[in-house]
């Protein structure tokens, strides 16, 4: 009974971080397209944070 619970928990918990990083990664397009001249900064954040 826990683990099912738990396993689903874990599940909905992983869709969710999934979601919130792809939210992430459409705000920093929306930014980058408002702030052009700002583009390398934000590519080499995106790529110093991965």
């Amino acid at each position: 009974m826990l683990n099912s619970l738990l396993s689903r928990y874990t599940r909905t918990l992983s869709l969710v971080l999934v979601l919130l990083l792809v939210i992430v990664l459409e705000l920093f397009e929306v930014r980058t397209s408002i702030y052009g001249n700002a583009l390398p900064f934000f590519e080499w954040m995106r790529q110093s944070f991965w």
